[in-house]
């Protein structure tokens, strides 16, 4: 059946079909069809696809979820798109600025390069998809950056994996801030190699290219 309201539609029981509002759309047991509503979608069984302007919240999700701000769901089959998405597995990926995946694509790393120094940097997300936040400090001087990335990880053996990130890092020389544009963009490319259960080790090229208003 087709549910369409200007506010808001609510089922109390399993729901097949489409579900359009204005505001939002309630669904308390399965739902196989779409929710799309201009501002929310809630599902408290298994649903296919949400659509909405800020927010879908679901179990599990046969499709996609795809809003400008939130998607939150247990098992996904398809992909998230928002600006932040929580899930525990997906197959399709999750696209957003911040992507929290259970079971994904989770790594605390260590590294160190000619262009930043020591860098400590935080990777979440999926393997098809995740961001990456890192900082670094210069091995000699004051020197240090802030930066954000994403990536993506291909599986080529049973312990091995080929990384491609992007990565953007505001550098910062001889003082707590640069305030003048001093952007280095990456290209990097690693293969990961899994030593033991919870530690591997990396190593890969990384094409460069500075943006910078400061002058030597």
């Amino acid at each position: 059946a087709l549910q369409v309201a200007g506010l808001v539609n609510v089922s109390n029981g399993r729901f097949s079909g489409v579900q359009i509002a204005g505001i939002g759309n309630n669904v308390s047991s399965d739902a196989k069809g779409a929710q799309i509503a201009g501002l929310y979608n809630v599902n408290k069984g298994n649903g296919i696809s949400q659509i909405a302007g800020l927010t879908n919240v679901a179990h599990d999700v046969k499709g996609s979820q795809i809003s400008a701000i939130f998607n939150k769901a247990e098992r996904v089959d398809g992909v998230q798109v928002g600006l932040i998405n929580v899930c525990d597995t997906t197959s399709g990926g999750s696209i957003g600025l911040i992507n929290i995946v259970k079971k994904g694509y989770n790594r605390f790393e260590l590294a160190g390069s000619m262009e930043l120094g020591a860098q400590g940097a935080l990777k979440f997300g999926s393997y098809k998809f995740y961001n990456i936040i890192q900082g670094s400090k210069q091995f000699s001087g004051p020197g240090w950056s802030l930066g954000y990335g994403i990536g993506t990880a291909v599986l080529t053996g049973k312990n091995t994996l080929l990384n491609f990130e992007l990565m953007a890092s505001h550098v910062n020389e001889n003082n707590n801030w640069t305030t003048e544009l001093n952007l280095l963009s990456q290209l990097r490319m690693a293969v990961e190699v899994r030593l033991a259960r919870r530690f591997s080790f990396f190593a890969g090229p990384v094409f460069n290219v500075m943006f910078s208003d400061l002058y030597d």
